[in-house]
Order: C-alpha cells, then structure tokens, then sequence
C-alpha cells in the first residue's frame, strides 16, 4: 500500500505506520480509528490544512472515499500543496480508484512541483506510463538526479503500450477493474502498488504484467483471480492479449497475515 507524503506531523506517523500494516479496511469504531479522528478535529484550530488532510488520510484507511475525497479536497482548497495534492491520489489509488487518481498525480508529481523522484512508483500504480516518461524528459533538462528511477522500465513500458495501442487512460480503467474487487473484499494491496515488468525481447511473446499482490493466502488469490479474468473480459474484452493484471498471494508460503495492530504510535 502507498503512503501518504508526511511533513513530520506525529499523526500522520501513526497514520503510515498503521497503512504499513493493514490488509484490510479498519473499522470505523476501532477505538484506535476513533481516537486519531478525535485528534484530528482538534487539530482544525490551530491548523485546517492539514487537519483535512489527516482526516482524509483516516476515512481512506476505513474505506469511506467519498469522506476521504471531500476532506483531501478541503485541504487543498485551503492550501495549495503539491504533497497534498499526491496525497488525494494516495487514496485514491489504495481504494483502487486508478483512474480519478492520475490526475492528481499529474498535477502534483509533476518535476516542476518538486515532487517526481520521489512520487514516481505512484505513477506506475495508476498506469501512468506516457505520463511518467514526459516526466523523465522534463526532469532531464531540469538536469534532477534521477539515480533513484527506473527510467528504463518507464521507457520500455510506455513504448511496449504504444506498440500495442494501449493509453494511460484505457490501462487505468483495466486497472480499475482490479480496484473494484479489492473493494468489494474490503482489501488494500501489498507494498507500493503491482509488481511490473516488461518483456519485449520477442515480438511473438511481448507483454506489460501488473500482478497486485494481495494480503490473503493462495487458494483465495487464485479465486480473486479467476473473478478478475472474468471481469477484464467482460469490461475490457478490447483490451490486447499483451496486456496482463493479475492477483497473487503476498502471504508468505505456510505464515498467516498478520492482523492490524488495534493501536498505534
């Protein structure tokens, strides 16, 4: 799962180091949940901004994204942050809303905003290739260290997508088809979105993979699976064969998934 971007503020360290954790949505009479947002209205007197912005961090860890949306947009109204604003698309991407998170996370990653070398893995979740290498160019010429990126990833990616006649757009929606039964299992994927990879070495045999890895043991990624295959065909039957999502188990071979601890910090 994604992160939201922090300044230091403790709450959101709590915050993070419960979404580190978390397989599933928290309930939102958790008294963990109930004290966090307690703290958070608090936090209105002295600092709206980023008291909406915690609160959306909190309604998105429950699984409420019309609450989350509405709070993260109160923040930014209020103010105008590009760390803010990659953090709308955070949510957005966790509750697998993949397409309503690429903009924000074109708005706000952009190398301009200062926000890209360390964003960028977002845009991969969100299916953001094309995006993602204009923002290589323009990173270039700012002459930015980008040490930390997989450009060649990026490239092979979005050049394999155009090879193959797929947009940002139309993958974001693939994608969404995957967030939609994440939801419906109350679900949050494991680590920092899909496992990618590239193979273009042999035109018979090319293909893009994104494999989301779930926190549920084998026999019910493979039925998540399944019921993915089915749904892509059904909702994106154009899509081309090169293309593929999947779901896997991120459980370790013979370890459970380990609960979400009740209280953090």
């Amino acid at each position: 799962m994604l992160l939201p971007a922090t300044k230091g503020n403790q709450l959101i360290k709590d915050i993070n180091a419960v979404l580190a954790n978390a397989p599933h949505y928290i309930a939102q009479d958790d008294f963990w949940f109930r004290r966090m947002l307690a703290e958070a209205e608090k936090l209105k007197s002295v600092n709206r901004p980023e008291a909406y912005n915690i609160l959306a961090q909190l309604y998105g860890l429950a699984g409420d994204a019309r609450a989350a949306e509405q709070h993260i947009d109160t923040a930014i109204k209020l103010r105008h942050d590009p760390a803010v604003i990659i953090n709308k698309a955070v949510i957005l991407s966790n509750l697998g809303f993949f397409t309503a998170a690429q903009e924000p996370f074109k708005l706000g990653a952009s190398p301009r905003e200062g926000q890209f070398t360390s964003n960028w893995k977002l845009g991969l979740c969100v299916g953001y290739f094309h995006t993602l290498s204009d923002f290589v160019v323009e990173a270039k010429r700012m002459n930015l260290d980008l040490s930390t990126i997989d450009t060649s990833l990026i490239s092979r990616g979005a050049r394999l997508m155009d090879e193959i006649g797929v947009t940002d757009e139309q993958l974001g929606r693939a994608l969404d088809v995957a967030g939609s039964i994440l939801r419906e299992e109350r679900l949050f994927f494991v680590g920092h979105g899909p496992d990618i990879s590239v193979w273009d070495d042999d035109a018979l045999e090319r293909h893009l993979s994104l494999i989301f890895k779930l926190p549920v043991e084998a026999a019910k990624a493979i039925a998540l699976d399944e019921e993915l295959g089915h749904r892509l065909f059904e909702k994106c039957g154009d899509l081309p064969s090169e293309l593929m999502i999947h779901f896997e188990s991120g459980v370790p071979l013979h370890e459970r998934v380990p609960e979400r601890p009740a209280v953090a910090g």
